[in-house]
């Protein structure tokens, strides 16, 4: 039996990379394989039949407490013989890594302030991108956007023979149920909807950089009479103290309600009318393409790697880089009043019919057994 060893920092329910992860063991354990999982802490029920090995979280930083667990992993590994290791976060000795992530280096260029590169913590996150994604690596990519492949290729000359690009993997429950009304009604009322009122979701752990205050700004911009006739609902894991002052700021904070994350998502989408995903960075956005499989309309940052779906889809609409909060304000007024929410919501299923959006997991799985054959 050839035994694989998966490898991520942290592994907590609903988080998409998480989620990833163990979609792509369950594939690999239905051809034969053995898994075990090395993390820092696992937050959840274990899964069956694979093994998870805590190394434990030791240090004062983010940083540190990484540094050590690569350190431990790397000695884990060195005692039983496997037939490849696999990481789903950067760092030294990995066979295949699957790039959920967008590029730390370009990030850094880019987007932070020229002190960050002198801390700790970034050159830290630099050198273990570098260990991976920069000659003399031979480690296999998986990537899941062609954004990746160029941001790896421009900051690490990354080879192309490296690097290969997987289709999404969209679960295919997003799809609407032939009972679909039903649902749509009775999970709306469980939410308190009442009557037309329509429905604005944001799903995604991480606010800020999800692009929560963007979404709350723009909503607060709308007419008074068009806030009366809508909900607010943010679906995910972080801080939300924050946000609820800014809601009560703005002035949104009745029609806004934050929900924990949950195992039904797509009955969320059944019910709502509008994704609303501005994200600041995003290497791909699974959730812009489980909408479109619900046939609910996206507003989406042109960042987010999986935009270019939402694009050819003509299933809702991507906003311009660089952001502007105008924009994104006007482009929601719109949506809501130029009568299109039906159209974008047709095209997107007819999308998700016609196009493979479902494979990813599977597809993974088998470049992971080749190449570890």
């Amino acid at each position: 039996m050839k035994h694989l060893a998966f490898v991520l920092f942290k592994y907590f329910p609903h988080g998409g990379l998480q989620r990833d992860m163990l979609k792509i063991a369950r594939h690999c354990q239905e051809q034969g394989c053995e898994i075990t999982v090395f993390t820092m802490k696992w937050d959840g029920p274990r899964p069956t039949g694979i093994n998870v090995v805590e190394l434990g979280e030791k240090g004062f930083t983010n940083i540190g407490a990484v540094t050590n667990f690569v350190r431990d992993f790397q000695l884990n590994i060195a005692r039983e013989k496997f037939a490849g290791v696999v990481g789903f976060n950067k760092m030294p000795g990995l066979d295949i890594y699957y790039a959920a992530d967008i590029c730390f280096s370009r990030e850094v260029r880019e987007n932070r302030h020229p002190w960050f590169r002198l801390t700790r913590r970034c050159r830290g996150y630099l050198n273990l991108e570098q260990k991976v994604l920069a000659p003399p690596s031979k480690t296999r990519v998986l990537t899941i956007s062609p954004y990746q492949i160029k941001d790896f290729r421009r900051c690490h000359h990354t080879e192309d023979d490296r690097m290969f690009l997987l289709p999404p993997g969209v679960d295919k429950k997003f799809r609407r149920p032939k009972d679909y009304q039903k649902v749509r009604c009775q999970i709306r009322e469980s939410m308190g909807l009442q009557g037309e009122e329509k429905l604005l979701l944001q799903i995604g752990s991480g606010f800020r950089t999800k692009g929560l205050k963007r979404s709350m700004k723009a909503i607060a911009s709308l007419p008074s009479e068009e806030r009366r006739r809508l909900k607010f609902k943010v679906i995910g894991r972080d801080r939300n103290r924050g946000y609820q002052r800014l809601a009560e700021t703005l002035k949104i904070n009745h029609i806004t309600e934050f929900l924990p994350p949950r195992e039904d998502l797509e009955t969320c989408l059944f019910a709502a009318d509008l994704l609303l995903h501005p994200s600041l960075r995003e290497s791909a956005g699974m959730v812009l393409l489980e909408a479109m499989t619900a046939g609910v309309p996206v507003i989406c940052s042109g960042v987010c790697g999986y935009a270019d779906y939402i694009n050819k889809a003509q299933a809702g609409i991507v906003l311009p880089e660089p952001f502007s909060q105008k924009t994104f304000n006007e482009t929601l007024n719109s949506m809501l009043n130029a009568g299109k929410l039906e159209e974008y919501s047709r095209r997107g299923q007819l999308f998700a019919e016609e196009n493979d959006i479902y494979s990813l997991h599977q597809t993974a799985a088998d470049w992971i057994l080749q190449w570890t054959s």
